[in-house]
């Protein structure tokens, strides 16, 4: 389109749009690799998922900020941070292959870690209870993905350890 100064009305230059529609679905890889186009473009549409890593790094696992100033320390924080993605990804690949059709992302399986809670009920001390607060769903069905098993609404101790595969507690009587 071309706009006059001063007076005048804008006016649209179709030779400019017949040029440039030559071009409308094409991609331009420009690379110093020395690889075939076949290899750029393979190499292009991965970039997603580096894209992807940067995203769940950045806003789940929140990298940033990193509130550690000495070399190693920084080098620890975005190690762990890396472990967790690394961890946070090989989950995700399970479930996605485990369950199949359901549609499986970063958030929902997040926000089904996030919300699931079991408390300890001390109304009656006697008889210790757990208590489950999250509605079974797709945290239940990631239990069992992964080998444990799905809790109960309420749960005793010996239970609860069972099912979460923790060993027996020893509890030895000291002097106070």
């Amino acid at each position: 389109m071309t706009i006059p100064k001063g007076t005048g009305s804008p006016r649209i230059n179709w030779d400019k749009i017949e040029e440039q529609a030559k071009w409308d679905g094409y991609y331009v890889i420009c690379t110093n690799l020395e690889i075939s186009p076949h290899e750029a473009t393979s190499i292009y549409r991965k970039l997603w998922q580096i894209e992807d890593c940067f995203r769940v790094s950045k806003t789940h696992l929140e990298t940033r900020p990193c509130f550690v100033w000495t070399d190693p320390h920084i080098y620890g924080h975005f190690l762990s941070c890396f472990i967790s993605l690394v961890i946070e990804k090989y989950m995700l690949f399970m479930l996605k292959r485990e369950l199949g059709k359901e549609e499986i992302t970063h958030d929902k399986m997040l926000e089904s870690i996030k919300t699931a809670s079991v408390v300890y009920d001390d109304i009656n001390p006697q008889v210790p209870l757990y208590l489950r607060l999250y509605e079974a769903g797709l945290f239940d069905r990631m239990s069992t993905v992964f080998g444990l098993d799905a809790l109960n609404r309420v749960e005793t101790p010996s239970s609860l350890r069972r099912k979460l595969h923790l060993p027996i507690a020893k509890t030895l009587a000291t002097q106070t």
